[in-house]
């Protein structure tokens, strides 16, 4: 398996070869006529790469073969080792908080994701020196009570929707974010809550960070800062990107992200979960919790046609009995 440290041990094996050549060819005679300076200074570069591999790529390629999610962190507290704890802790902190998230808007099914998102636990496989790579991946037990099939498919859900935050910022251009990303990411609920991801991995003035380079083990790859974080803030108050659909749906609020003024409406028939963006109050969100409310607006289908983001222009409530939409 071609994994990121056998590519290390292939490039280090290069540069072993190469010193032992140069070896070979002074002991050969050629020695004779170089210094010591001269030696030095033909084998010392290659000694250096090879404690660069060993030393500084070698503990990232070990994080990376063992991640779903790669996070780089640049700046000055990713730099100095007093500050490094400090920066530490709120990439952990954030990418464990945008990930449970993600998880929730993932799921189309009925049902209540906190069930499956207490059995989701995401680790941290490393953490590598200099400027700070964490990496994290989705435990996946073999066996264990309680952990049915299905968990393992949600889980695999989990682990697609978090390999859309790299994807983010590539469709961040000056300003707006180009509507090609309803291509890439063509559920609608999950490249909303990826944007929202994105957005609070940003880093601020507060984290001593300048970048965070986000990289998944399908290859994708994006770098968020300032700017990205500017633009998707301003971008997500309009969460609908592609065709626009007009509705009404009855189900059982769950999940309400008061930041961003998003909540999960689930146990909708035919349609299982779906993600809702509008306005109201704290007051209000505690009260809709658990009950079963009609939301009215705008919405977006994934390519199946699901509805699976909606502006919701009103919320009222609704019968319990109730389980629609039309």
């Amino acid at each position: 398996m071609d994994t990121w440290v056998n590519q290390l041990h292939a490039r280090a094996s290069i540069v072993h070869g190469q010193i032992s050549a140069w070896m070979s060819a002074m002991q050969s005679g050629g020695a004779n006529s170089m210094t010591s300076v001269q030696r030095d200074a033909v084998l010392r570069p290659l000694y250096d790469m090879l404690n660069k591999i060993y030393s500084e790529d070698l503990p990232v390629a070990h994080v990376k073969d063992a991640s779903d999610i790669v996070v780089h962190a640049e700046g000055p507290a990713a730099v100095h080792s007093t500050m490094q704890l400090r920066a530490v802790n709120w990439l952990s902190a954030k990418v464990r908080q945008q990930f449970i998230l993600l998880a929730e808007a993932a799921l189309p099914a009925n049902g209540d994701t906190k069930v499956i998102a207490r059995k989701v636990q995401w680790n941290v496989t490393g953490v590598a020196p200099g400027s700070i790579f964490m990496g994290f991946a989705v435990d996946r037990p073999a066996s264990a009570s309680g952990f049915e099939e299905s968990d393992k498919l949600a889980l695999d859900l989990i682990v697609k929707a978090a390999q859309a935050v790299p994807v983010v910022p590539q469709f961040v251009e000056d300003g707006f974010v180009d509507q090609a990303i309803t291509d890439a990411l063509t559920d609608p609920a999950v490249r909303d809550a990826a944007m929202f991801a994105a957005m609070r991995l940003a880093p601020t003035d507060a984290s001593g960070l300048v970048t965070v380079e986000v990289t998944s083990s399908d290859g994708s790859y994006g770098v968020l800062g300032q700017r990205e974080r500017i633009v998707l803030r301003e971008s997500l108050k309009s969460p609908l990107f592609g065709k626009k659909l007009t509705g009404s749906f009855i189900g059982e609020v769950r999940e309400v992200d008061l930041d961003s003024a998003r909540f999960q409406l689930r146990n909708i028939d035919h349609v299982g979960s779906l993600r809702c963006s509008g306005i109201f109050t704290h007051d209000e969100a505690r009260a809709w919790l658990g009950k079963t409310v009609k939301v009215t607006g705008t919405y977006e289908t994934d390519k199946t046609g699901r509805p699976r983001l909606m502006r919701a222009d009103v919320i009222e409530s609704a019968p319990p009995t109730q389980r629609s939409f039309h």
